[in-house]
């Protein structure tokens, strides 16, 4: 099924002319590609929805169901101003949402509002969340929810202005569920939930210059990748993520804990806030980290002076030493 360049939802003239259900709906079907169409206006659950599971897809069953709505390919699509969520992935594993623009949706005049990016039913496994833009929703970004729907990758992919959290594991359902907050880290990540509620890192360190330092928390003797975001915010929903500064690998040990401290390739202004993510090799991602605010990278100068001989006795010559040492973290040029 190849879906390509359309307008849906609003008239060639950029009237709405929405659709009381979904603007595009995939149910039971697999390999479809869903390619640069303008989506808006529309009311149903999820302006693009791909659903395979055998349960919840709305409709009536024609022949066997099954989670069977696999690769699905949705790309530099624009879907903006619909009513509900802006994208519904149900029960259709290996989605690859790439280079969207997924804004201002969920918007409800009734005031029952939406995500972004819904990942919801069974076996929503290895969806692939890319180079998105997801900006302006009445909820969270990224909702995640359903106990098995793991390995769902999240990655180079900026948010701004949505209702609540910027990614959000939801509660272990696996239906069309309220979002949970902030998920706390637990030690040793052993709980279970989407995406493995993968714990997020802790930013102890954030400079102009683009160091960054800090810890992650998670299972033992294991590799995780780390991705760092600015923005100008930082509020009670969580700070934006809207600037992608690059990103950098941490192992844990024995107890979990790893240190990653680095200079990324492209720094925050002071001032601005850093947000940090963390992936495991299955793809599963975390929430955001607490956000911390870039200061300037200064030099630190520490002097030390020693003489010698010491104690000394009159008439004998004496050397003084004088050490200059920079303690960082930035570079001493004066």
């Amino acid at each position: 099924n190849y879906i390509a360049l359309n307008r849906i939802g609003e008239t060639s003239a950029g009237a709405a002319l929405g659709n009381t259900l979904a603007g595009i709906y995939i149910r039971h079907a697999p390999n479809n590609t869903i390619l640069g169409n303008l989506v808006r206006f529309n009311s149903g659950a999820g302006a693009v929805s791909v659903c395979g599971d055998p349960t919840t897809c709305p409709g009536p069953v024609l022949g066997t169901p099954g989670n069977n709505a696999n690769v699905t390919f949705l790309t530099n699509n624009t879907i903006t101003g619909n009513l509900n969520a802006g994208v519904w992935i149900n029960g259709a594993p290996d989605a690859q949402v790439s280079g969207n623009d997924v804004s201002n949706n969920g918007h409800d005049a009734n005031a029952v509002t939406f995500n972004g990016i819904l990942i919801a039913g069974v076996g929503t496994t290895g969806t692939q969340i890319v180079n998105n833009t997801v900006n302006g929703n009445a909820r969270a970004g990224v909702l995640i929810v359903g106990t098995g729907n793991t390995g769902n990758r999240i990655q180079n992919t900026t948010f701004t202005g949505n209702g609540t959290l910027a990614i959000d594991l939801g509660v272990h359902a696996t239906g069309l569920t309220s979002e949970d907050g902030v998920t706390p880290n637990d030690a040793g990540d052993a709980d279970t939930g989407p995406n493995n509620r993968q714990n997020f890192p802790t930013i102890t360190q954030a400079l102009d210059n683009g160091f960054v330092q800090g810890t992650l928390n998670s299972a033992p003797f294991a590799g995780y990748f780390l991705q760092f975001f600015a923005s100008t915010t930082c509020n009670a929903s969580g700070a934006d993520a809207q600037r992608n500064l690059g990103g950098a690998s941490v192992l844990t040990d024995g107890a979990g804990n790893g240190v990653f401290s680095t200079t990324l390739t492209a720094a925050p202004v002071n001032g601005e806030y850093v947000v940090a993510k963390a992936m495991d090799l299955a793809g599963n991602t975390s929430e955001f980290s607490a956000c911390f605010q870039a200061t300037i990278a200064s030099a630190d100068i520490a002097l030390s002076i020693s003489d010698s001989p010491d104690p000394v006795v009159v008439g004998q010559d004496v050397t003084y030493t004088y050490v200059a040492t920079n303690n960082g973290p930035a570079p001493a040029t004066n």
